[in-house]
């Protein structure tokens, strides 16, 4: 799924033939070859390991829900609150808007991962309930 977020979008271009099929399918994944999707694809696939976990050790989809809209909501309202700049690049990642491609992004992953952690380990003794 990550890697979603990185192939192109745009609408048809040129003549419809044959092959239209196979060319917009290469178009769709060109970006993949850009040595600048990799760190955002990296930055994805670990937050989304993050959210399986939390769906995983949970048993509920929710926790992965909330998750995900915080990381969203961090971002766009920080984006209004604060003034990110493109550069850096290995801090802020490729692209702009940035994702979550750079060293930045990649330690929020860990620090939510840590928070989950934490929120899933048993107090008490005993096991937490699923």
């Amino acid at each position: 799924y990550a890697v979603v977020h990185a192939i192109g979008k745009g609408g048809l271009h040129g003549p419809v033939d044959a092959w239209s099929g196979f060319a917009r399918t290469a178009a769709l994944w060109a970006p993949l070859g850009a040595p600048t999707a990799w760190p955002q694809v990296f930055g994805l696939l670990l937050l989304g390991l993050v959210l399986a976990v939390a769906r995983l050790q949970t048993g509920s989809l929710w926790v992965s829900i909330g998750l995900h809209a915080a990381w969203v909501a961090v971002f766009r309202i920080g984006r209004l609150l604060f003034a990110v700049r493109p550069r850096p690049v290995w801090l802020v990642g490729p692209g702009w808007p940035p994702l979550i491609g750079g060293v930045a992004g990649w330690l929020g992953v860990g620090v939510s991962a840590l928070v989950l952690a934490l929120w899933l380990r048993p107090r008490g003794g005993g096991r937490r309930p699923r």
